[in-house]
């Protein structure tokens, strides 16, 4: 981070200092500790501990069928920071959300120049989405990453015209779709950066097919050992009308779409309302204006432009719920387009341009401060309690856990990553279920409640049973090794 004479680009580290403080202020407070995230890391650190590679990854959302492994991977990777802490993979994550900030200066930089990189960066570090997408270990995030890898690729490829860059482009995009499937809609800024870059020589569309096929080797692997049942259900995903539900039901009418939705989606990047998606959308519309009557339309903003316009369309035909976290690989290209028509303004009227960036600035972290001021995370406080309790009941001992008809998730999945850091979970250990206290109305004798009342959830001493026992009761077991079996070892049971 110096200058062209060495000295430190003291405004690139205020930009970076001031991500850092949004993502990490708080941070107790704020960090995710869903059973989705919880679970994530659980297969990591097993992953470690029996120093295993998962080849699969999650399962989609959507049907039967695996991304790659690469997500866990990240996770890994990230636990290595610091294995005897829980935390490590969720700051790993805000770290890469950190260096995303940095990647964005370093795409402006190559867009435009130094200015426009900061622009780009200040969009980016005090971005809404961003910065509470920073602090959750989910595998949507790096979608933004692959994003702007991807758009810096594409722009060193077009100035530069070295073949690597291609098989980068490529690998960004296979990369991103093996992690989550959103990521397959970066293909099609892949496709438009071949066609504006007249990409047409087979060695050239070789490599960028090479890039994309790299990340899916792991699960083409177990794949190809399987009858290709993974290959096979993703292709009847995509082809099946997966249901016979409406747009209109999901409220994605055109209109609907156009004046809720798309504003409020760029609202939700920067500005923090859809008065300000509205504002961002303008500026850029009069930019395009502006660029189309001058005739001075670049190769590189034809990319970002027909890309942005093209994912847009895209999003309102998938028949999935739009969770603000599902589109995170469109960022750094509404990041572009609001970078690039407040840099036009700057150029016409630098007093205007200050302004329009310092109100975006000021309502984006106006918004996020409300958000970090409300954040909670109880389900951390009382797994610390669980720990704590099992610990002193049970010194010496560790824990095989159940949970009761696998309804308590929630809890059972961070408590198990709990005593898990803590060296405390053994298949043979003593074993304890947790239940609702509304299940408790069940018979589950010969077992008692050694901790948690009514209205709450329960932990059970489940030692006086066999796992033979447990299993036909609806107990099911959550240790690590079943977790991870569960999604690596899945199809040899």
């Amino acid at each position: 981070m110096t200058s062209g004479s060495g000295r430190y680009d003291w405004v690139l580290i205020v930009i970076l200092s001031i991500s850092s403080f949004l993502r990490f202020y708080s941070y107790d407070t704020r960090w995710g500790l869903a059973y989705d995230q919880a679970w994530f890391a659980v297969i990591a650190r097993h992953a470690l501990n029996t120093f295993q590679l998962p080849f699969m990854g999650p399962f989609a959302s959507g049907g039967p069928f695996q991304t790659g492994g690469e997500w866990f991977w990240i996770v890994m990777a990230g636990t290595l920071l610091n294995p005897y802490s829980v935390l490590s993979p969720w700051v790993f994550i805000t770290l890469l959300s950190i260096f995303q900030v940095y990647l964005l200066y370093v795409l402006g930089k190559q867009y435009v120049g130094k200015g426009f990189g900061y622009i780009l960066a200040i969009l980016g570090g005090v971005s809404i989405s961003q910065v509470l997408q920073s602090t959750n270990l989910t595998n949507q995030m790096p979608s933004s990453l692959c994003a702007s890898l991807l758009l810096l690729f594409a722009v060193m490829y077009i100035k530069k015209q070295k073949p690597i860059y291609l098989f980068l482009a490529g690998l960004s995009v296979g990369l991103s779709s093996s992690i989550h499937l959103q990521g397959v809609l970066l293909l099609i800024p892949l496709f438009c950066f071949f066609v504006v870059s007249k990409t047409f020589h087979p060695r050239k569309i070789f490599l960028i097919f090479i890039g994309l096929l790299v990340p899916w080797i792991p699960v083409l692997i177990v794949d190809v050992q399987n009858n290709f049942y993974n290959t096979k259900n993703m292709f009847l995903y995509i082809t099946n009308p997966q249901s016979q539900i409406t747009y209109e039901q999901l409220g994605r009418r055109w209109l609907t779409f156009l004046t809720d939705y798309v504003p409020s989606s760029w609202g939700r990047m920067v500005g923090g309302n859809i008065i300000l998606g509205y504002l961002s959308i303008g500026i850029v519309g009069m930019s395009v204006l502006y660029a189309f009557l001058r005739r001075n339309f670049e190769k590189k903003w034809v990319l970002v432009l027909v890309s942005t316009a093209i994912m847009t369309i895209a999003l309102r035909y998938i028949k999935t719920p739009l969770y603000e976290n599902y589109t995170t690989f469109i960022h750094p290209f509404v990041f572009l387009l609001i970078a690039w028509a407040v840099w036009n303004i700057y150029k016409i009227h630098k007093l205007i341009a200050v302004l329009l960036l310092a109100i975006i600035v000021l309502c984006s972290v106006f918004t996020l401060w409300k958000d970090i001021s409300n954040s909670t995370n109880f389900t951390n406080f009382i797994t610390k309690q669980y720990v704590a309790f099992l610990k002193k009941k049970f010194p010496n001992e560790k824990f095989a856990i159940y949970d009761y008809n696998y309804g308590n998730k929630q809890n059972t999945l961070p408590l198990v990553l709990y005593l898990q850091t803590e060296g405390l979970t053994d298949d043979n250990g003593r074993k304890i279920g947790m239940v609702i206290s509304a299940d408790s109305k069940l018979k589950f004798s010969p077992h008692s409640a050694i901790f948690g009342g009514a209205g709450g959830y329960q932990l059970l001493d489940l030692s006086a049973s066999s796992s033979a026992v447990l299993q036909k009761s609806k107990w099911a077991f959550v240790n690590p090794s079943a977790i991870y079996d569960s999604v690596e070892y899945w199809y040899k049971k």
